[in-house]
């Protein structure tokens, strides 16, 4: 027997498709407890989530010191960092974060600043870097992205985990990222 369908049949089917998808919670919502994780130390190196390939591709610092109309502002005793990063979704659909897919902890302490604001956003985007707003970041199918995220830290610091969760409320599984400071 044969059916035949009308367009409003396909659209009925293709909606249900859309919310089977986006209920699957891939990196924005919400999802079991965590299944498993994956643990980075140092650049280059790729690990992924559900088909979303995350990579910290550099680690750049620089002393904590802004220029703007002659006016030179910032803190002796910081700098700023910026690890590079990239994203590639193979997952298949459309995968969006925001800033709670993300937690960054320096020294054993977990940051309570946004990744990208303050003086090392405007210094990223004067060297030309590409400041990641993770806030509502999208990417679909096939793309990639690049960029860095943006902190300023104390001079001296040792150790930088970041971590990316599958979920923005910290479940599911998850890969830190370990640099270490190279101006010890």
């Amino acid at each position: 027997m044969a059916y035949n369908f009308s367009r409003r049949d396909f659209m009925k089917c293709a909606g249900v498709t859309v919310l089977a998808v986006a209920a699957g919670g891939l990196l924005t919502g919400c999802g079991g407890g965590s299944t498993g994780g994956t643990t980075i130390n140092g650049l280059n190196k790729t690990a992924d989530i559900h088909g979303v390939k995350f990579t910290v591709t550099g680690l750049y610092q620089e002393d904590a010191k802004l220029s703007i109309g002659g006016i030179t502002a910032g803190a002796d005793n910081a700098e700023y960092v910026f690890p590079q990063i990239k994203i590639e979704n193979g997952s298949g659909g459309a995968v969006s974060f925001v800033r709670t897919n993300f937690v960054t902890k320096v020294d054993g302490e977990e940051l309570e600043v946004e990744a990208a604001s303050g003086g090392a956003y405007v210094k990223a985007l004067a060297k030309g870097y590409t400041p990641l707003d993770i806030n509502g970041l999208a990417i679909y199918n096939g793309d990639t992205r690049n960029g860095v995220l943006c902190y300023t830290l104390p001079k001296g610091w040792k150790k930088l985990e970041l971590t990316v969760y599958e979920n923005a409320n910290h479940t599911g599984d998850k890969i830190t990222f370990v640099l270490t400071n190279s101006k010890k």
